[in-house]
């Protein structure tokens, strides 16, 4: 049995968010990455770093899951050689937007059901 995927759509909305933040200066450590995808915290951790930025509380639940395994599956591949396979090697969102990237270009996304909304028509920043 395929593994439960991500929608298209919520990946698309993270991407946004990583942006915003990028965009405002924001910084958080590769290690940060890392062990939220280990530990499958990686939300909390991001709102706990970034405080003010609450949106990252839209990926709770199954979405919330299988985006972090998703990104884990994908930061596998390239732990410890980000800055060969990725370009990436100081922020650790930077490393995230990658992954995010690497994601949907590798096709572990889905759409989303008929009649779901998604993540479309919600607030992205303060």
């Amino acid at each position: 049995m395929e593994p439960q995927r991500p929608w298209l759509s919520s990946l698309c909305h993270l991407a946004m968010l990583i942006n915003i933040q990028l965009d405002a200066g924001k910084r958080v450590g590769f290690d940060e990455i890392y062990g939220g995808l280990d530990d499958g915290d990686l939300f909390p951790r991001l709102e706990a770093k970034l405080p003010g930025f609450d949106a990252w509380k839209l990926f709770t639940g199954v979405q919330g899951e299988v985006v972090i395994a998703a990104l884990r599956e994908i930061g596998e591949t390239v732990r410890g050689d980000e800055r060969k396979s990725l370009g990436v090697e100081k922020n650790g969102l930077a490393l995230l937007s990658s992954l995010v990237s690497s994601a949907i270009q590798e096709k572990l996304w889905t759409d989303a059901p008929k009649g779901e909304p998604g993540v479309r028509g919600l607030p992205i920043g303060n």
